[in-house]
């Protein structure tokens, strides 16, 4: 090796050694004044967590993508906040901007330079590697708490690779949810505007709600709901079984169903794989069910 190159290889580890015990010293010094270098802290479960309080900020939309990731909506909170489980620091955008909370994760380091260019913020190495820390192991969660307050308008979710639970929310918002391989679960929920699902390999499951327009396009996975009030229902399966149990009479609707490969019960009666009525002139709504391979049951 020449006499240069050894050189140059010398101040390189110098500089390495050097920087990464200032970084160490300089870890140690915030944390005993008290100083977060980090934004995520660690829980009493070993969790990564990072918090974020938008009680005064009147927050009126939602945009969460994720990929492996589960979504948890929690209405009826004391405090509007939204909490991380387990992302790792520079592998996801997190912003706030005119009453928008947008979350983007990007599923791994060879994507990193696109969101860059998009925009993403680098909040320096030091988020990606952390001295002498533990790597993030545990299940991640993005979980949005509700006050009764909060008037947001539209929650735009999606997970690649994880379950959609919404429970106890009663705004009148818009949710658009995408849940290719995964379950979306929703409890108490109540909108008088559109609620809107999307899948791949994704069951839904409901109780207790009131959806004014119901509309699903998924392509494997059962529908269940039970104690369900809507006025209009779309339903497009390619397989799985759809279940609902509505708390209307369904005299009150046009009813369109169809299977391919499957059988139709209606109020407990066989149907075989079609049946239809109009709506009566008063009547509330439609409810639209096709399924390609699989049964519904309408009570």
């Amino acid at each position: 090796m020449k006499p240069t190159s050894i050189i140059f290889l010398v101040i390189s580890l110098i500089l390495f050694f050097g920087g990464f015990l200032t970084c160490r010293f300089a870890e140690k010094s915030a944390e005993a004044d008290g100083i977060k270098i980090f934004a995520q802290e660690v829980d009493e479960n070993n969790n990564s967590v990072f918090n974020y309080d938008f009680s005064n900020l009147a927050i009126s939309k939602f945009e969460i993508i994720v990929n492996d990731a589960d979504i948890n909506i929690i209405g009826g909170a004391e405090e509007s906040r939204i909490e991380l489980i387990n992302f790792t620091e520079g592998l996801y955008s997190f912003n706030v901007s005119g009453k928008i909370i947008t979350l983007n994760e990007t599923p791994d380091l060879s994507s990193m330079l696109k969101f860059w260019e998009n925009g993403f913020n680098f909040n320096g190495l030091r988020h990606l590697i952390k001295f002498g820390g533990n790597e993030i192991t545990g299940d991640k969660s993005v979980n949005i708490y509700l006050t009764p307050n909060d008037a947001v308008k539209i929650f735009n979710l999606s997970s690649e690779k994880g379950n959609i639970s919404l429970e106890k929310v009663t705004k009148q918002a818009d949710y658009n949810i995408t849940c290719n391989n995964g379950k979306i679960s929703v409890a108490s929920l109540k909108t008088s505007s559109e609620f809107n699902v999307t899948g791949k390999n994704c069951s839904f499951y409901l109780d207790n709600s009131y959806l004014r327009n119901f509309t699903a396009e998924i392509k494997e996975g059962d529908i269940n709901a039970t104690k369900f009030i809507a006025s209009n229902i779309s339903i497009k399966l390619d397989t799985g079984d759809v279940i609902i149990d509505a708390l209307r009479e369904l005299d009150a609707f046009g009813i369109d169903l169809a299977c391919k490969t499957g059988n139709i019960k209606l109020s407990g009666e066989n149907k075989g794989n079609e049946y239809f009525i109009p709506m009566p002139d008063e009547g509330t709504g439609t409810y639209s069910i096709m399924v390609k391979s699989g049964d519904i049951s309408l009570e």
